[in-house]
């Protein structure tokens, strides 16, 4: 295997390895300089981009995926992982395979239809029934701009964020900085 450097060609692909019978998944892609888009993938679908690294400075792309009420977003190429890739005797480019699978997200080197050689990176997050957003009037004082009290009501917990401006012009410029 050679090793991964700087001004070199890299290949990623994202295979949809889910169930047969399974809705798509949705995946959004990208970097800081490169938009790969937002893609549906269905069964066996595989979503490809090629990119060089710099000279200077380090190369990054993350995905979002979205299926079946899971939710995941995490760093498919980065110089850690680079070292990961492999470029096959008188090829040009380096290769990673992402394989997305019910039960979490898969790498591995070369493509391979054999799930046993895939390595587990990362686990579906499984989101909640989403929480809902209910307004309360603040008690006590009310401030200029008649500020509220909004509440993320959750089971166990709750996220108060209280919502107003401050007076005076200094004071509010500070306040949208935030």
């Amino acid at each position: 295997m050679v090793r991964a450097g700087t001004n070199s060609t890299y290949e990623v692909h994202v295979i949809n390895a889910l169930p047969a019978d399974s809705p798509p998944v949705n995946v959004h892609c990208a970097s800081k300089n490169d938009e790969i888009g937002y893609h549906t993938l269905h069964v066996n679908d595989d979503l490809t981009w090629s990119f060089k690294t710099p000279f200077i400075g380090n190369t990054l792309y993350f995905c979002r995926f979205k299926w079946n009420g899971r939710d995941k977003a995490f760093v498919v190429f980065d110089q850690q992982n680079a070292i990961e890739c492999q470029r096959k005797p008188f090829a040009k480019k380096y290769l990673c395979y992402w394989f997305v699978k019910d039960d979490g997200f898969y790498f591995q080197d070369h493509y391979t239809n054999n799930p046993s050689e895939w390595i587990k990176k990362k686990n579906w997050t499984i989101k909640p029934d989403g929480p809902k957003l209910e307004s309360r009037p603040q008690t006590g004082p009310r401030r200029a701009g008649g500020a509220q009290m909004w509440t993320l009501g959750q089971p166990r917990s709750s996220l108060h964020i209280k919502l107003g401006y401050p007076q005076g012009p200094a004071l509010r410029a500070r306040h949208l900085d935030v």
